[in-house]
């Protein structure tokens, strides 16, 4: 519990933050892309919808998906990137993109 928290490390509330904004994406491990909106992610797949093959948008809670980010885009702009800290890693803001509001 001793760790110093980096500042620059992006929250769940940037998230929502960046899906109210719009125009954000995350790329996951996997390779997957997510958008963000203002509650929660939507990751297009493939199901059937009354017996046809069409595209589908899935909800990803962003608890569940955070630790599986890579990336976050805005607009062609990198926001966040994964980097490695110690034994970890830490989801950082780049800096440019987006600026947290102090409230």
């Amino acid at each position: 519990m001793n760790q110093i928290k980096s500042s620059n490390e992006v929250t769940l509330t940037d998230l929502r933050r960046l899906g109210f904004q719009g125009g954000a994406t995350a790329r996951l491990e996997s390779g997957e892309e997510v958008l963000l909106t203002d509650k929660y992610g939507l990751i297009e797949r493939k199901g059937y919808i009354a017996g046809q093959l069409q595209k589908v948008m899935t909800v990803a809670e962003y608890p569940r998906i955070y630790k599986d980010i890579r990336t976050i885009k805005r607009d062609d702009v990198l926001v966040a990137r994964r980097i490695k800290r110690g034994n970890g890693s830490i989801l950082q803001l780049t800096g440019k993109g987006y600026n947290r509001t102090k409230s």
